[in-house]
């Protein structure tokens, strides 16, 4: 079961990945780098912590 929801994390963040590479609206970028940050456990993008 955890293999399960691991690969449905990682599959998740390269979503939002792709998503925040193509956003253009900068307030829906950082909200999507900030779902990322807290996925990952690991700053992404232009957060500002």
């Amino acid at each position: 079961m955890k293999d399960v929801l691991d690969k449905q994390k990682e599959r998740a963040i390269e979503t939002l990945k792709q998503m925040s590479e193509k956003e253009q609206d900068i307030v829906k970028k950082l909200d999507i780098d900030y779902v990322i940050t807290v996925l990952t456990n690991k700053p992404h993008g232009a957060m500002p912590f």
